[in-house]
C-alpha cells in the first residue's frame, strides 16, 4: 500500500480576542487563572507571543503555590509552532531546510513540559518563559524523553488544585476554570512531540518499530481517558476551537493506516468517530481518509 502520511493539523477560527472577552479590559485586578485563561485562549488562537505575554504575568502571581498548569500551557504553545513549522511550505518542499527549526521548538516545549512534572512552586515565582528555557540543557531533554508521562502522577499538585477549586464557605467557587486537568494536557503534549518527531524522521512506517510505540501510547491513553477534552476545565470565550478524544482517535488510525494496517485503521476511526460510516471489509482507503479529513465539531 503507498504510503500516506499526515500531520497533525489544529485549525483554530474565531474573532479577535479583543472582541471576544475584551483584551482591552484594565489588568489591574487580575489573578492567576485570569492570566492563565487568556493565555490559553492565546495558545488556541495561534497568537505565541500573546499567549507567552499573559503566561509570563501569570508566573509574576504570588497568590499561587504551584504553576505547573502555566508550564503546561507554555509547553503546548511551543509544541503547536513545531507542527506550524513541519506543516509550513519550506518543509513540505525540503524537509532537510527545516529539521533544526522544527527540533528546537520541540526542545522548548520538552523544556516546560518537563518543569511541569516537578512540581514546580515558588521556585519559579517571576521567572519569564525566557529564563526558564535558559536553564534548559540538552540533559533536560534525554531526562523528559526517559520519564513515563502517560502512567507519571503528581498526587500533590492536583491535590492543591483540586482543592482550590473547591466551593468556599459562601458557597461559591471562585474561578470557574481551575485547570485541575493540566495532566491530562501534558500527557497529550508529550504524545504530540513523539509524533512530531515520528513524523519528522520517518523513512517507511511499515517497518519502523517506533509507528507501533506511539500508537499503544495514544491507545493507551485513550484507553485511560476516554472522554478527554482539552476545553473541559478552561473558559470559552467564544472561541471556535475544539480537541478532545476524536482528534486523538483519528491520529491513532491514521497511524495505523501510515503502517499498513487498513482494518485495525477502520474499526479504531468506526469505534469513535461515530458520525462516519464505514465499511472496513470494503478495503475503502479513499473512504476512509474521507473520514478522517471530516471537521469534528
Amino acid at each position: 500500500m503507498k504510503k500516506i502520511i499526515y500531520l497533525i493539523i489544529i485549525m483554530f477560527s474565531c474573532d479577535s480576542l479583543e472582541d471576544s472577552f475584551g483584551v482591552g479590559e484594565s489588568q489591574e485586578n487580575f489573578k492567576y487563572y485570569d492570566f492563565l485563561d487568556y493565555g490559553w485562549a492565546y495558545v488556541f488562537n495561534n497568537e505565541s507571543d500573546l499567549a507567552f505575554d499573559y503566561l509570563n504575568q501569570a508566573l509574576s502571581t504570588s497568590s499561587i503555590e504551584y504553576y505547573n498548569n502555566t508550564l503546561v500551557a507554555m509547553g503546548w504553545a511551543k509544541t503547536y509552532q513545531a507542527n506550524l513549522i513541519l506543516n509550513s511550505d519550506q518543509c513540505i518542499d525540503n524537509t532537510q531546510d527545516c529539521t533544526d527549526l522544527v527540533d528546537e521548538e520541540r526542545n522548548k516545549a520538552k523544556c516546560f513540559f518537563y518543569r511541569a512534572v516537578l512540581d514546580d512552586g515558588q521556585s519559579l515565582f517571576g521567572k519569564t518563559s525566557t529564563q526558564i528555557l535558559e536553564d534548559c540543557s540538552s540533559a533536560t531533554f534525554e531526562a523528559f524523553d526517559n520519564i513515563d508521562i502517560i502512567n507519571h502522577s503528581f498526587d500533590e499538585s492536583v491535590s492543591y488544585y483540586s482543592q482550590a477549586c473547591e466551593v468556599n464557605q459562601q458557597g461559591e467557587v471562585e474561578f470557574d476554570s481551575c485547570f485541575e486537568n493540566y495532566i491530562l494536557d501534558l500527557k497529550v503534549g508529550y504524545l504530540y512531540l513523539k509524533y512530531l518527531s515520528y513524523a519528522q524522521s520517518i523513512v517507511d512506517s511499515s517497518e519502523n518499530d517506533e509507528v507501533q510505540e506511539i500508537i499503544q501510547l495514544f491507545v493507551q491513553f485513550l484507553q485511560q481517558n476516554p472522554n478527554y477534552d482539552i476545553m473541559e476545565d478552561k473558559s470559552n470565550y467564544g472561541i471556535d476551537f475544539s480537541f478532545d478524544y476524536r482528534n486523538i482517535a483519528s491520529i491513532v488510525s491514521l497511524l495505523y493506516l501510515n503502517s499498513g494496517n487498513y482494518i485495525d485503521a477502520c474499526n479504531y476511526a468506526e469505534s469513535y468517530l461515530v458520525d462516519c460510516v464505514l465499511d472496513c471489509e470494503s478495503g475503502d482507503v479513499l473512504e476512509l481518509i474521507d473520514c478522517l479529513e471530516t471537521p469534528i465539531d
